[in-house]
């Protein structure tokens, strides 16, 4: 990713928090998930994007996954996508960059989600 695709991205910070907030640290955008599994979704209007999820586990740690919202519609690399996962001893942290128009939800606060 060049320094051009860097400025039309936005950064996103995901770690879990305690045993039962998983968290977007940016934004300080909460999912309370206290023995659930927390649910973001990170959207653009087309419908690409990903589900982010975190889980506080029995071992102490948090489980960060990351999956596409939509098979039919792969991430377009090069409007700005890119991941990076920082381990930790407690709580490891993904860095995700998306495209600008990009929208961050929390399905869990959500009454009805489409996934």
């Amino acid at each position: 990713m060049n320094r051009q695709d860097m400025k039309d991205a936005k950064l996103y910070r995901f770690a879990g928090h305690s045993d039962d907030v998983f968290e977007e640290d940016e934004t300080g955008f909460e999912c309370y998930c206290f023995n659930e599994e927390a649910r973001f979704s990170l959207r653009r209007h087309d419908g690409e994007g990903v589900l982010i999820t975190g889980q506080y586990r029995e071992n102490g740690c948090w489980h960060i996954g990351v999956s596409l919202l939509d098979e039919s519609r792969p991430l377009v690399l090069a409007d700005g996508w890119k991941f990076s996962l920082l381990p930790t001893s407690y709580n490891n942290e993904l860095l995700v960059y998306a495209p600008t128009d990009a929208e961050l939800t929390c399905l869990d606060n959500e009454e009805e989600s489409d996934d």
